[in-house]
């Protein structure tokens, strides 16, 4: 279970959807809903055990899919195996029929064919495949799927979710659960922020009290709270996305957004001194001194130590809220911007993060920051994302920076699903649905041939008021909705979501999403 969030009562709430057609529903439990889709003559009655020819499909992509299938089949009471010499199979993998991430999927009366030129389409194709079939079935009843033509696409290549494990720590359990539930939505990018103020949450070299004192907080009642994430955990975590097609995306927010690692090195501060890792949810004041050895050394392993545990393309620095003015007091950071010729903080900051992402570029990755780092000039190559202000999105691309769509207004997760009140209930009124869905995936004044910089939308899970146990009321049904728009790859209304959305509660509750009590 990854929490409980879903309340029936609150379904009653929703106004009538005038797009909410039969044609619409007949695939209400696929989400995100497929590109192109046409209804067939019959249905494929699914035998106790299903045969499959793999065609294509050989080594890890086999075992990875033949889970995939483990994990579908099952709640319906069926099962699967390699259709021998001679027997007829009724699930077969083909080359064709898509290419990137694209999927065909064919079902007729006699069985089913997914075709992709690619690895994930043909995940895709079978993720389709188990959002047809029934939640739940025994194993005597009769189970059958619907003939159709499917030929889907996302048009995104980055269609992501940030979960912020630093105010509350997540086991590795329920990381996988929530890989797991986006991989059934077809999420492909998994945000992982890994260090702010009120955390670090995983282990680096040669400097141990990174996870002895900054992944720890001593609670108002004495309570001590946190966690980190071993080498072998964070391996773990790659590896479960990986066999989902999930790239893992790491982030450590530097240099403000610090205060838990200054906790455990205070030689690292421009302010100094002893500090605890905050109990409050506030921007801390922590911030790195600028050009001291100590924290060149530190920023160095941290990069080597991501390079080492993340085999992904991407490593997100924040760069966000930063208090500069302590480097005015201090000497060091002085000296530094002297010597890099800053004569102002705001220089000094663009002068540090710009180095960074330098070095993250020579390592072979590509540094990503949120949008206050399109404030200065940074590196060719650096991805920014937009998550508060439209001009500096605009200036990043006058730049030529790609970047990520996370407006706050519609892709903040945490923030409260009724007027102000995020303990009620799962299910918003349609009209709050709805603005989420009219939100532009690029700002106001985005030039037409700079729309091909946005690389996707994600959505972001910050979790100051979102401890474990509320992580999927949190995340649901907004997380579904951004999947479907960055699927589909425009804002405006979801053909028939209200309907769509009832019959997808029954089906995130047969993936093992939790019922509360009804709320009263």
């Amino acid at each position: 279970m990854i929490g409980q969030f879903i309340t029936k009562a609150g379904a009653r709430e929703l106004a009538p959807d005038p797009e909410d057609t039969a044609e619409v529903q007949r695939w209400a439990t696929v989400v995100p809903l497929p590109v192109h889709r046409e209804a067939g003559a019959g249905a494929w009655t699914v035998a106790p055990t299903v045969l499959v020819e793999w065609g294509p499909v050989v080594g890890a992509e086999r075992a990875d899919l033949a889970d995939r299938l483990d994990r579908s089949l099952a709640p319906v009471g069926r099962q699967w195996r390699t259709a021998r010499p001679r027997e007829t199979p009724s699930l077969r993998f083909g080359g064709e029929g898509g290419s990137g991430e694209g999927y065909t999927l064919m079902v007729t009366s006699s069985g089913v064919a997914a075709g992709s030129a690619d690895p994930a389409g043909r995940y895709y194709a079978v993720v389709t495949l188990a959002q047809l079939l029934p939640p739940r079935a025994r194993s005597v009843e009769t189970v059958q799927v619907p003939s159709g033509l499917y030929v889907d696409a996302p048009a995104y290549g980055w269609r992501g979710l940030m979960l912020d494990s630093s105010r509350h720590f997540q086991s590795v359990t329920t990381i996988e659960m929530v890989l797991e539930l986006m991989a059934l939505h077809k999420l492909n990018r998994f945000h992982w922020h890994l260090t702010d103020d009120q955390g670090w949450r995983f282990e680096v070299p040669g400097w141990p009290r990174l996870t002895e004192v900054g992944a720890w907080r001593t609670e108002a009642d004495g309570r001590r709270s946190g966690g980190f994430y071993t080498a072998d955990d964070v391996r773990r975590v790659v590896a479960f996305a990986a066999r989902r097609h999930i790239v893992v995306v790491p982030e450590v927010d530097l240099p403000g957004h610090s205060s838990a690692a200054l906790a455990a090195y205070p030689e690292l501060s421009a302010t100094g001194g002893p500090r605890e890792v905050p109990l409050d949810w506030a921007v801390a004041d922590g911030v790195l001194s600028l050009g001291r050895a100590s924290v060149t050394r530190f920023t160095r392993d941290v990069l080597a130590t991501l390079v080492g545990l993340f085999p992904g393309p991407y490593i997100h620095w924040g760069g966000d809220e930063v208090y500069r003015n302590p480097w005015l007091r201090n000497p060091e950071s002085r000296a530094w911007m002297k010597a890099v010729k800053a004569s102002t903080p705001d220089q000094a900051l663009a002068a540090f993060w710009n180095d960074l992402a330098s070095q993250t570029l020579a390592a072979g990755r590509t540094p990503i920051g949120w949008d206050e780092v399109a404030e200065f000039a940074t590196p060719l190559g650096t991805v920014v994302q937009w998550w508060e202000s439209s001009p500096r999105i605009l200036t990043a691309l006058k730049a030529g920076h790609p970047f990520i769509a996370s407006w706050k207004e519609a892709t903040y997760l945490d923030y409260p699903e009724l007027d102000g009140d995020g303990d009620r209930a799962f299910w918003m009124p349609i009209q709050t649905l709805a603005r989420v869905a009219a939100q532009p995936f690029w700002p106001p004044g985005t030039p037409e041939a700079s729309r091909n910089l946005l690389l996707g939308v994600e959505a972001e899970l910050w979790t100051e008021r979102a401890p474990e146990q509320r992580l999927g009321r949190k995340l649901f049904p907004r997380l579904a909705l951004v999947a479907e728009l960055a699927w589909r790859g425009g804002p405006g209304p979801v053909s028939g979501w209200v309907g769509r959305l009832e019959a997808h509660r029954t089906r995130l509750e047969a993936w093992g999403v939790g019922m509360p009590p009804e709320v009263r």
